[in-house]
């Protein structure tokens, strides 16, 4: 399904058979924002399983393709706030009053930043590997400006919780790991170096932390090693109206190694959400 935003048309996924049906804009709604590089396509699990729940079967699950990601050929933004802009124009132009937001990693920030400075525009947060502030370390950007392929390679190893064998040893790179890495190598690009970048700026004082009161669900990991467990903690501890679950033995990349749990927890947050 397509939206025109800021006049530029934009892909949503919506799990249906064809995507130009089910849409209703009087039904709730649920926004998937995707994190860094990636595209709807990581939502694609919870999407397939929505059908099969009665829970949603009455909500409208829109996973966007952000500006210069996916299916969406307009130029990526350079920061949370722009790409924040951009989805409660999206909102607009479907004409949701408010939906539940929720958002992976970079999609995390955008949408806490979308509750910010929007608040009428939520019903409800969901953050998957947040952190604020999300620092991103000087040779990663470094890497993605220079040597995009290397950059792939490093942010799959850091999004995937590997057990180690006996001997010390990793063992060798998953499926769904491979399918991961496929997708950031797929990215325009400079979009990962871009995003990246966006991610590392956005900052939050204190004082406009706490005036966050949407009520908020968090979905951490505790092998996460981009957004740390302890940064997941720190956040749910700021935010006035918060609460927090935690995964074992999956890393950041949570939606491809534990899509049930994730499915579920969705559900819950939309469900609480109508």
């Amino acid at each position: 399904m397509k939206f025109l935003v800021q006049q530029q048309p934009a892909y949503v996924a919506t799990g249906t058979a064809d995507d130009d049906f089910g849409f209703d804009a009087a039904k709730p709604t649920a926004v998937l924002i995707h994190g860094a590089a990636n595209d709807h396509s990581v939502w694609a699990s919870l999407l397939a399983k929505s059908g099969d729940k009665p829970d949603l079967s009455g909500a409208n699950m829109l996973a966007v393709d952000l500006p210069g990601h996916g299916e969406t050929f307009a130029g990526p933004k350079s920061s949370i706030e722009a790409y924040a802009d951009w989805l409660v124009d999206f909102l607009d132009n479907g004409s949701i009053q408010a939906a539940t937001l929720v958002g992976h990693s970079m999609g995390s920030l955008i949408a806490l930043d979308v509750a910010r400075r929007y608040p009428d525009r939520v019903t409800r947060l969901g953050l998957l590997g947040a952190a604020v502030p999300m620092p991103v370390s000087d040779a990663l950007l470094q890497m993605a400006s220079t040597s995009p392929d290397a950059a792939c390679e490093q942010v799959t190893r850091w999004s995937f919780y590997l057990r180690k064998n006996a001997d010390g040893s990793f063992p060798p790179a998953t499926p769904v790991m491979r399918s991961y890495r496929a997708l950031l190598a797929a990215a325009r690009p400079g979009v990962m170096a871009n995003d990246l970048a966006a991610c590392a700026r956005y900052q939050l004082d204190e004082t406009a932390i706490a005036a966050i009161t949407t009520p908020t669900v968090i979905l951490a990991s505790e092998h996460d090693k981009m957004t740390s467990a302890e940064a997941a903690t720190s956040l749910r501890a700021r935010l006035p109206n918060a609460s927090l679950t935690m995964l074992s033995g999956v890393g950041h990349a949570m939606m491809q190694q534990a899509p049930v749990e994730v499915a579920e927890w969705i559900t819950t947050l939309i469900e609480a959400g109508r």
